[in-house]
């Protein structure tokens, strides 16, 4: 008689903590690469301002234009170093998952 195989109730409990382990895995990586690409077009923006920013300050006007320009500037220094810090983190989880898992 072919009889179902049976796992036993801490093996069914290790494949689904391994299956939630995978899928948080999963979207961490997910959102790191959503991240990245962000960055990526950021950089981009960020030199255009740069760029932008002393061209403006090369021309001599009454009016202080560069303040828009500057908070541009500290937006996109603060995306990169947020970009840095969850790298690290993501990182850091990964390595311990990797402890852990051994």
């Amino acid at each position: 008689m072919n009889r179902p195989k049976y796992i036993s109730k801490l093996r069914r409990k290790t494949i689904i903590v391994e299956k939630n382990r995978s899928q948080a895995i999963n979207e961490t990586i997910k959102f790191s690469l959503n991240i990245k690409d962000e960055l990526s077009d950021l950089s981009c923006t960020r030199i255009n301002t740069e760029c932008e920013l002393k061209n403006q300050k090369d021309k001599p006007s009454k009016v202080d234009d560069h303040d828009e320009i500057n908070r541009k500037l500290d937006y996109l220094r603060w995306k990169e170093r947020e970009y840095k810090r969850l790298k690290r983190e993501h990182f850091d989880y990964m390595v311990n998952c990797k402890c852990n898992h051994t």
